[in-house]
């Protein structure tokens, strides 16, 4: 028996143990698009809420204004403590993304970059919002919709760079530009009331099924026999 043929059982262990490393990598990154996609769903729903029953965007009622002065900050501090709450969650999500390395969740380089990227324009997002002022709320989706566009083209560079994925890169950018399109033209079509709710549960609704979809094809775990 030549040394070759010796050493070919503890080759093919090693191609078996990187084929599951690298399907469960994938694997974690389906687990953040779809919990991303939920996320979107959820904020679309709470825009909606705020522009039907207070009068305006949860962006602006955290600065203090409102369309009705009976929900004021003043006259009802646990609803203005409690989007507060709901606005942190995003933020410590973010953080959580570039500090995480315990458990099943070990975020690499990349993971923590985009962590810190998605924290940066959460909050870059806000700023723009409350500049362009509540005339103009209408603009809220394309400014999402650019802003969601540019983190997915980015991030699809960092992951690329990480795990030389192509079909990743490829699918996040197709993802990024359908964000984009469907912004402006929510924008254009919509009304204020529903078109942030209409932008985040299509967003929403995309990356969620994308992810499952992807797991159930492409992404589950390769047998152990």
């Amino acid at each position: 028996m030549s040394s070759i043929e010796r050493l070919q059982p503890h080759i093919d262990i090693l191609e078996r143990v990187e084929k599951y490393q690298h399907k469960a990598e994938f694997n974690r990154f389906l687990l953040i698009l779809t919990i991303a996609g939920f996320v979107a769903i959820i904020g679309g729903w709470i825009s909606y809420i705020f522009n039907r029953f207070v009068g305006v965007d949860p962006t602006f009622f955290i600065f203090g204004a409102t369309g009705d002065p009976n929900l004021a900050p003043d006259k009802e501090p646990i609803l203005f403590l409690s989007v507060w709450l709901v606005y942190l969650v995003p933020i410590l999500s973010a953080m959580t993304f570039s500090t995480g390395s315990t458990g099943i969740i070990n975020w690499n380089k990349a993971y923590k970059r985009i962590g810190i990227l998605a924290f940066f324009l959460f909050l870059l997002a806000h700023v723009i919002i409350v500049l362009m002022g509540v005339t103009n709320s209408k603009l809220i989706p394309i400014v999402w919709g650019t802003l969601v566009c540019v983190g997915f083209i980015v991030s699809s560079r960092l992951l690329f760079l990480e795990t030389n994925n192509s079909k990743v890169r490829t699918g996040l950018i197709v993802i990024g530009v359908i964000a984009l399109i469907l912004g402006l033209l929510v924008a254009i079509i919509v009304s204020v009331e529903l078109a942030q709710l209409l932008f985040c549960s299509i967003l929403g609704v995309i990356l969620s099924f994308s992810g499952i979809i992807s797991y159930y094809t492409v992404g589950r775990l390769p047998s152990k026999n």
